[in-house]
């Protein structure tokens, strides 16, 4: 039998974001755990006093977010949720403000540079020879420029070195803003190379070398050096020569 504390009084929210709420309150006060039966729709709807229709709403909210599924002959049931899976839905470039875009690129920064340790750390001679496979595939551009799906393997490589399945993770919701900084604003990160005169970059075959015979510290060098060609975005002026570009788009 589902309580009657449940039962919706609140009025200054929509009600499904109501029942939502009340589900989750439920479900952590009552202490389910991944696997356990949830009450049914009838149960529920019930308990809360709304139509099964707003119930559904609310039902298909959690498990969007992962947080329950619906299994033959056990009905309802708590799930494990993943934690990034909804931001990797929502993680659209076209659809993010050009605030949004340079602050996710400035975390996907932060956290390369953060991890260079971890890589270092957990590194295996097989990955370093991954990673030297990808290197010798890599077909280099104009100034050290490459395409974003051979930026993007070499990095995503890095990631999955650290062994750690959320920063694996965090890879894929980045890699589609990455990818639109570099299609979309290349006129402006030219125009950075020009000015600050910094044509000569650590490479991927650098990071790679200092990977293999330096240090943790000297490969965090690198690698920031590595992604400095970012940095002046954050730049006040650069942030807003990016907008007028976001605009005129």
């Amino acid at each position: 039998m589902v309580s009657d504390s449940l039962k919706i009084t609140d009025q200054t929210t929509t009600l499904v974001d109501k029942v939502e709420e009340k589900l989750l309150n439920y479900i952590k006060e009552s202490n389910f755990m991944p696997g356990d039966s949830l009450p049914n729709e009838k149960e529920l709807s019930e308990a809360l006093g709304v139509a099964r229709s707003v119930l559904r709403e609310a039902l298909s909210r959690l498990r969007m977010m992962g947080l329950i599924q619906s299994r033959t002959k056990k009905g309802m049931t708590l799930a494990e949720p993943n934690i990034l899976n909804g931001m990797r839905r929502v993680m659209d470039p076209r659809l993010m403000s050009k605030g949004d875009l340079l602050d996710i690129l400035n975390l996907r920064i932060i956290i390369e540079i953060g991890m260079c340790n971890s890589i270092f750390v957990n590194k295996t001679a097989r990955e370093i020879a991954e990673l030297e496979e990808i290197v010798n595939r890599e077909s280099v551009l104009n100034d050290n420029m490459l395409s974003v799906e051979e930026e993007s393997n070499f990095h995503r490589k890095l990631y999955e070195i650290t062994k750690n399945n959320v920063i694996i993770q965090l890879h894929h919701i980045f890699s589609p803003v990455f990818a639109y900084v570099k299609e979309h604003y290349s006129e402006i990160l030219d125009d950075y190379r020009k000015i600050s005169g910094n044509t000569k970059r650590p490479t991927h075959k650098d990071l790679v070398d200092v990977l293999k015979n330096g240090t943790a510290d000297e490969f965090q060098i690198a690698m920031k050096k590595h992604l400095d060609l970012y940095f002046h975005l954050f730049d006040n002026k650069y942030r807003r020569k990016l907008n007028d570009v976001h605009r005129s788009e």
